[in-house]
C-alpha cells in the first residue's frame, strides 16, 4: 500500500512539473509574440543611426541577438515538446484522459455559431465563439505589431525625405510594405505549428489533426495575404519610379529581392492549390503543389531576408522530426507481396515493419472496398489516419484515409481497417485493382497518425504502473456523469465509416456506460451499393457495445436501377482477427414510422481480444511502452541538438571568421539547408539502425553464438507475454481511473469487442422492395408512402479461426430504407422529443423542473455530423439552434453539443 501511494505520488509530482515546464513554454513563446517581439522598433537608441543594428555584433558567436532568440524561438520549442512528450506518457500511466465526455458549461458557450451563420457556413465551415476570440486575440496581435512599427517608421519619414525626392505618399507606401514584412514574424511562429501530423505538442494539447489544419488554413490565408501586400506594395512603388526590373532582379547584402520574387511566386503557388475547389477537384495535384510551394516559398524566403529562419524554426523542427518518419516510410521496402502462408505473427519481422494487406474487398458494384492492413505493435493509435501509396498506380501519389485500429490475427497487436469509396481516378484505379488482384499488389502507408489523443492500450508494462497508481486513489471505471445523454449521428454515404470512430469513443468509455445509451442514426446514400457494403458492420459495432439505437436510412438516388450483386468473399493473407470474442446474441424491438431500434446484449469470452494500441510512435514497433517513448524521445533530442548545432555552425562561419558577412542569399541557403539536415539526417540514422538491429534480432542474427540460448529466451518470452496478456482485465482507457477486476471479459474490452465485431460482419445485405406493412423478421415498422423499400441483413454466425475458437453472431435485421434526402431537423427533434429532452416535437425547450429549491443537472447529448458538407452545415446550424433556445430559457435547460472533433461532435470530418 505505501508502495503503491509513493508510486503514485512521484507520477503526480512528474507530470506536475510537465505541466509546469509546458505552461512556461507556452508563456515564454507569448511573451516574445507580445513584447520582445516588437521591442526592436519600440526601443528609440537602436534608431539613432540607420541601419540599424538592434545591438547585434556580428563578430561574436553568441552576441545579444543570437541569445535572445535561442531563448525564445529553440529553448522555449525545445522545452515545449519535451514536456508535452512527457505529459503524454504520464497521461498513460495515471489514466488522465484530459476532456470529459461532458461538455463544461464554458465549452458548450465557446460552441455557439456567430451570426450571420449561414454566411460563415459558406464562406468557411462556421465560425464559433471560441473561434471568433481566437481571431480577436489575432487581430489585436496584428494590431499591435503594425502600431509598433509604423510608429517607428512614421519618425523616419522627415529622414527620408531629405536623402530622396521621392513625394511623402511614395515613402510611407513603401514605408508600409516593410512593416507588412515584418508583420510576418509572429504569423510564421505560429503558422506551421498545426501542420505536423504526428505532433507531440497537437496530442498533449488535445487538439485533434484535423482541427488544427482548420486554423492552418485561415492563417495560410491570412499570412498569403500580407505576402501579396507587402510585394505589390514595393513592385508599385519601383513601376512608379520607373526601375522595376532593376530592383526586382537586385541582389543585395542584407535584402535579396530576387529571392523575394522567387518567394512570393512559390507563396502564390501553394496559395492557389490549396483553396478549396482546386483541392477537391484533385487532391494529387493540391498535395504536389502544396509542398513544392511551401520548400520554394521558405527557401527563397530565407534568402531574401536571413533573419527569416528564426521565426520558421519552432514548427520546422517539429515538421522535420515528422517528416523523418514520412521519408523512412516512404523510401523503406514495405511490400505487401510475402507468401500468403506466413503468418499473422511474422508480419512484424519483415523488412522495415513491412505493410501487408492482410484481407480486401471490393462492392460488387465496383464503387468502393475495404482494407486490412497489418500494423506494428505498439505504433498503433485507436482512430486516426493514413496516408495510402500504391505504386502500381503512381509511386508518387499519397491520399489520406480515416482508420480504426482492430485486433490482429493472433489477438495480440492491431490492425488498421480502413474503407475507400471510388470518387477519383486515383481512387477508382485503386478500387478496380482489389476487385481484380485482391491482396496480390504492393501498398505504402505513412503513419499511422491519432485523430485524437488516443488511449494506450493493452501493454503490460503500463497496465502494471497504472494498477498500482490507481490502488488507493479511488479509482474506478467510467462514471455515467461523464457519458452524455445520448449521441446523434448523421452521415451521408460513405462519411459513414467515420461513425466507427464515434463507437470507438464510445466504447472507451466502457460497456457499462454504453448499454442502453439512446443513439439515432440518420444516414443517407445516392447508391444502394454503399447500404449493402457498410451497413452490416457498422450495425455489428453499435449492437456489441449494446446501445439502443434508431436507425433512419435514405437513398437519395433511384433504387429501382440497381441490381443486387452476390458479394464474393474478401481476398485473405491471412485469417483476420474479428474472431476474437464469443458469439453475439440480439434481441430487435419494434421500430415505428419506418425507423428500426436495435438493442443487443452481447456475451464475451473471457479470453477477449487484447488490443495494442499507442500514438507515441508511427513507425517502428518497439518490444516496450519504455522503449516506444524512449525513442521518439531520442528523435526529438537528435532534431533540436542538431538545429542548434548548425545555427552555431553557420553562425561562426558567415559571420565571425570572414572579414565580410556572408550575403543574405548565402546565409540564408546555408540555415535552411544545414537545418534540414541536422534534422532529417541524425533522425532518419537512428530510425534506420532502430529498424536493421529490430530485423536482424528477428533473424535471428544478433547473436548467431547463442542459438539455443536464444531460442529458450524467445520462448520464454513468449509464454510470459502470453500470461500478461491473460492477465490484463481491461485495456487502459483515457478515463479516471482503471479496472483492476477481472470480473468480466465484456467489460474488459470494449474497444476490442467492438473492433473486432466490426470486422467480422463480411455479409452482404440486399436492399429490396419492401413487404407489406407489419412485422417483418420480428420488427414492426408502420411504412410510410414513400418507404418502398427495405435493407435486408441476412442471419450470420461466421465461425473464424482465432483465440479460443471463438465467433461473432448477427442477428438477421430487416430496416426500412427511405427515398429522398432526410427531414434533419424534423427527425432529429422528433427524437429528442420523443427521449422527453424536448416537450414539444418542434424542437422547443423549457426549463427543467427543480426539487427542493435544486435544478436538475443539465442533460447533452452528443452530435456528430459527417459527409457532405452541406448536411454537416444544417446539423451543425441545428444543434446551435437548439443550444442558444436553452440558453435563453433556462441555464440548466437541455442542451445538443457540437464542439468540433471531440466527444461531442465532428463537423469537419467531410475535408
Amino acid at each position: 500500500m505505501r508502495t503503491s501511494a509513493a508510486f503514485r505520488i512521484v507520477a503526480l509530482s512528474a507530470q506536475l512539473l510537465a505541466r509546469v515546464v509546458f505552461s512556461a513554454s507556452v508563456l515564454l513563446i507569448t511573451i516574445w509574440m507580445t513584447i520582445i517581439g516588437t521591442q526592436r522598433w519600440r526601443t528609440a537608441q537602436y534608431w539613432q543611426h540607420f541601419p540599424p543594428d538592434f545591438g547585434c555584433d556580428d563578430g561574436v558567436l553568441l552576441d545579444q541577438c543570437t541569445l535572445k532568440n535561442l531563448l525564445y524561438m529553440w529553448l522555449a520549442p525545445t522545452l515545449l515538446a519535451f514536456a508535452a512528450l512527457a505529459l503524454l506518457v504520464f497521461r498513460s500511466f495515471l489514466q488522465r484522459g484530459g476532456n470529459g465526455h461532458r461538455a463544461s458549461a464554458v465549452k458548450q458557450f465557446g460552441s455557439f455559431l456567430v451570426p450571420p451563420r449561414h454566411l460563415w457556413q459558406w464562406w468557411c465551415g462556421g465560425i464559433s465563439i471560441s473561434d471568433l476570440l481566437i481571431i480577436i486575440c489575432w487581430l489585436a496581435l496584428q494590431a499591435a505589431w503594425m502600431a509598433a512599427i509604423m510608429g517607428r517608421y512614421q519618425k523616419l519619414v522627415p529622414f527620408f525625405e531629405r536623402l530622396t525626392d521621392n513625394p511623402t505618399w511614395l515613402l510611407e507606401c513603401q514605408l508600409v510594405a516593410v512593416a507588412l514584412g515584418s508583420l510576418l514574424f509572429p504569423n510564421f511562429v505560429l503558422l506551421f505549428y498545426p501542420v505536423t501530423r504526428g505532433s507531440v505538442v497537437l496530442q498533449a494539447s488535445g487538439i485533434s489533426y484535423p482541427d488544427a489544419i482548420r486554423y492552418h488554413r485561415w492563417l495560410g490565408h491570412a499570412v498569403m495575404v500580407i505576402v501579396t501586400a507587402h510585394s505589390i506594395g514595393f513592385w508599385g512603388v519601383w513601376l512608379f519610379q520607373g526601375k522595376w526590373l532593376k530592383e526586382a532582379l537586385q541582389q543585395g547584402d542584407r535584402v535579396n529581392n530576387l529571392a523575394g520574387g522567387v518567394s512570393f511566386i512559390g507563396g502564390l503557388t501553394l496559395w492557389l492549390s490549396s483553396l478549396e475547389v482546386a483541392r477537391r477537384a484533385s487532391y494529387e495535384v493540391f498535395y504536389k503543389l502544396h509542398h513544392l510551394g511551401f520548400w520554394i516559398f521558405m527557401f527563397a524566403g530565407c534568402c531574401h531576408y536571413w533573419g527569416m529562419f528564426w521565426y520558421f524554426l519552432p514548427g520546422l523542427v517539429l515538421y522535420g522530426v515528422d517528416g523523418v518518419y514520412r521519408i523512412q516510410q516512404a523510401l523503406w521496402e514495405r511490400s505487401s507481396n510475402t507468401s500468403s502462408t506466413s503468418s499473422s505473427s511474422d508480419r512484424h519481422n519483415e523488412k522495415g515493419g513491412s505493410i501487408k494487406i492482410l484481407e480486401a474487398q471490393a462492392s460488387p458494384a465496383g464503387s468502393m472496398c475495404w482494407f486490412l492492413l497489418s500494423s506494428n505493435r505498439y505504433a498503433t493509435s485507436p482512430t486516426g489516419f493514413v496516408w495510402l501509396c500504391v505504386p502500381k498506380i503512381s509511386w508518387h501519389s499519397w491520399h489520406p484515409f480515416e482508420y480504426i485500429a482492430v485486433p490482429d490475427s493472433n489477438g495480440s497487436g492491431a490492425a488498421v481497417l480502413i474503407h475507400i469509396k471510388a470518387y477519383d481516378r486515383w481512387t477508382q484505379q485503386l478500387v478496380n485493382l482489389v476487385a481484380k488482384s485482391g491482396v496480390n499488389f504492393s501498398l505504402k502507408m505513412e503513419g499511422p497518425y491519432p485523430e485524437i489523443p488516443g488511449p494506450v492500450l493493452g501493454h503490460p508494462e503500463v497496465t502494471a504502473a497504472a494498477k498500482v497508481a490507481c490502488k488507493n486513489a479511488g479509482a474506478n471505471s467510467h462514471h455515467k456523469h461523464h457519458m452524455p445523454d445520448g449521441v446523434v449521428i448523421a452521415a451521408g454515404g460513405v462519411g459513414i465509416t467515420a461513425a466507427l470512430s464515434v463507437l470507438h469513443e464510445l466504447a472507451s468509455a466502457g460497456l457499462a456506460a454504453t448499454a442502453g445509451l439512446p443513439t439515432l442514426l440518420i444516414w443517407a446514400c445516392r447508391y444502394a451499393d454503399e447500404l449493402e457494403f457498410l451497413a452490416p458492420r457498422l450495425l455489428a459495432a453499435a449492437q456489441a457495445l449494446k446501445l439502443n439505437l434508431t436507425v433512419r436510412l435514405y437513398i437519395t438516388g433511384n433504387p429501382a436501377t440497381h441490381n443486387p450483386k452476390t458479394l464474393p468473399s474478401p481476398f485473405a493473407h491471412v485469417t483476420a482477427a474479428g474472431a476474437a470474442c464469443s458469439g453475439t446474441a440480439v434481441d430487435n424491438s419494434s421500430s415505428n414510422s419506418s425507423s428500426s431500434n436495435i438493442s443487443s446484449s452481447s456475451s464475451i469470452s473471457t479470453k477477449a481480444p487484447v488490443l495494442v494500441t499507442s500514438s507515441l510512435c508511427p513507425v517502428v514497433g518497439l518490444r516496450s511502452f519504455w522503449c516506444q517513448a524512449v525513442h521518439k524521445l531520442a528523435i526529438h533530442m537528435l532534431a533540436f541538438a542538431g538545429t542548434l548545432a548548425a545555427i552555431l555552425v553557420v553562425r561562426y562561419y558567415g559571420f565571425v571568421v570572414p572579414d565580410q558577412p556572408w550575403t543574405t542569399g548565402w546565409l540564408g541557403a546555408a540555415l535552411v539547408g544545414g537545418i534540414s539536415t541536422a534534422i532529417l539526417v541524425p533522425g532518419s540514422a537512428l530510425l534506420w539502425f532502430t529498424l536493421l538491429v529490430k530485423h536482424f534480432q528477428a533473424a535471428g542474427v544478433s547473436n548467431s553464438k547463442a542459438t539455443g540460448a536464444t531460442e529458450h529466451k524467445q520462448r520464454k518470452d513468449l509464454e510470459q507475454q502470453q500470461e500478461q496478456q491473460q492477465q490484463l482485465t481491461e485495456p487502459l482507457l483515457g478515463t479516471d481511473g482503471a479496472k483492476t477486476s477481472a470480473a468480466a471479459a465484456a467489460a474488459a474490452c470494449p474497444v476490442a469487442a467492438m473492433a473486432a465485431a466490426a470486422l467480422a460482419a463480411r455479409e452482404f445485405c440486399q436492399l429490396k422492395p419492401s413487404t407489406a406493412a407489419g412485422a417483418v423478421d420480428g420488427i414492426i415498422a408502420d411504412k410510410a408512402a414513400h418507404s418502398v423499400w427495405e435493407l435486408q441483413i441476412p442471419a450470420a454466425a461466421a465461425a473464424t479461426e482465432g483465440t479460443g475458437g471463438s465467433h461473432i453472431g448477427v442477428t438477421a435485421v430487416t430496416i426500412p430504407v427511405e427515398t429522398g434526402r432526410p427531414p434533419l431537423i424534423e427527425l432529429i427533434n422528433s427524437w429528442l422529443a420523443a427521449r422527453k429532452q424536448l416537450p414539444n416535437s418542434d424542437g422547443s425547450c423549457g426549463s427543467s423542473s427543480s426539487s427542493g429549491g435544486r435544478l436538475q443537472q443539465q442533460q447533452q447529448y452528443a452530435v456528430y455530423a459527417m459527409g457532405p458538407t452541406k448536411m454537416v452545415a444544417d446539423v451543425q446550424l441545428l444543434c446551435d439552434d437548439i443550444n442558444q433556445r436553452h440558453r435563453r430559457e433556462s441555464h440548466w435547460g437541455n442542451s445538443c453539443h457540437n464542439s468540433s472533433r471531440d466527444w461531442t461532435a465532428a463537423f469537419d470530418r467531410a475535408d
